[in-house]
């Protein structure tokens, strides 16, 4: 059965998907029947999360896992009620824009805190999980 979820022991994790832990990041981790099938690297702030990796280890390669983990994270974000998600991360750019992350100039009428109007790509949680999109 496959699981996603935020892990406070996650250096094992961790190390089989060969990233060096960051501290204070927050970690979830995908598993199908106790096997570490991918990792999720966030940082969580008051008003904003950065995501700084999703990973799916090489055998289990697939946009769809890579997408899920990633939907599962801004998830976990919109529950801890943080109402932005955030990332520099180019390598991840076609996740993020699966998961409607817009580069700031992309953005209509709304206005971004200054704090998340200067990165690559961010995303607005509001109404994320209950809109009809």
């Amino acid at each position: 059965m496959l699981t996603i979820k935020l892990e406070d022991n996650c250096a094992d994790a961790l190390a089989q998907m060969n990233i060096t832990p960051h501290p204070g990041a927050s970690v979830m981790v995908m598993r199908d029947s106790g096997q570490v099938m991918g990792v999720g690297v966030m940082h969580l702030y008051d008003e904003y999360a950065v995501i700084d990796s999703i990973e799916v280890k090489d055998e289990f390669k697939d946009f769809s896992l890579e997408y899920g983990l990633g939907k599962a994270m801004l998830n976990a974000i919109d529950l801890k009620g943080i109402r932005y998600a955030v990332s520099h991360c180019v390598d991840l750019e076609k996740q993020l824009r699966a998961l409607r992350f817009k580069a700031p100039s992309e953005w209509d009428d709304e206005q971004m805190p200054d704090n998340v109007a200067n990165w690559e790509l961010c995303l607005n949680l509001d109404g994320y999980f209950t809109s009809n999109c």
